[in-house]
């Protein structure tokens, strides 16, 4: 058991596996731009869907992979689940089950009939996305936290800016007319 262990921490450590894991990221990211909206289905052929739910399902099968190794290898030295592992489980189980209702909806529903209520399930995992690229990659990770932590610092020249804005633009309204309808006088 020692050996095997041994063996997938060679593996997770490589930096082509890292390098693997988030191209699968950025190209589940990527499927956006084939992926029809979910009003529009009639629009895209089957099989561009059925191509796309088979690679989203490829992309959820690689962050599991990925998550039960590392989560083993942090295990073995004692460490516990951490509050971001927590949650990026979560966000994984709800993109896989977005994905789940989408292979229903694309193999059951002929676009030429009525799907019914089917039809209007929106894809409410697709905002979802950019976050399991924020967690597989340390070095995007540390960036978006720093670009986080700097737009905290921005916060006070945001609320001048917009009282500034808000007093000049009540002064226009007092000087220069009234709104009525939505037409200034």
């Amino acid at each position: 058991m020692h050996r095997f262990g041994l063996r997938i921490f060679s593996v997770v450590s490589n930096p082509l596996y890292r390098s693997f894991v988030v191209g699968t990221t950025v190209a589940h990211l990527l499927l956006a731009f084939w992926e029809p909206p979910s009003a529009d289905y009639e629009d895209r052929s089957q099989e561009v869907t059925t191509i796309c739910v088979a690679l989203e399902f490829f992309c959820c099968t690689v962050y599991i992979i990925h998550f039960m190794t590392r989560l083993s290898i942090e295990s073995s030295d004692g460490r516990v689940y951490r509050r971001r592992d927590k949650l990026f489980l979560l966000v994984l189980l709800v993109v896989l089950g977005d994905a789940i209702v989408a292979l229903f909806k694309y193999s059951r529903c002929n676009p030429l009939d009525e799907c019914g209520a089917l039809a209007r399930v929106p894809r409410f995992s697709r905002p979802l996305r950019f976050y399991l690229v924020v967690h597989t990659s340390q070095f995007i990770r540390l960036n978006v936290e720093r670009i986080c932590l700097s737009l905290l610092g921005l916060i006070d020249v945001a609320l001048v800016t917009a009282f500034v804005l808000v007093t000049f633009a009540l002064f226009a309204i007092v000087n220069f007319g009234r709104v009525d309808d939505g037409v200034t006088a």
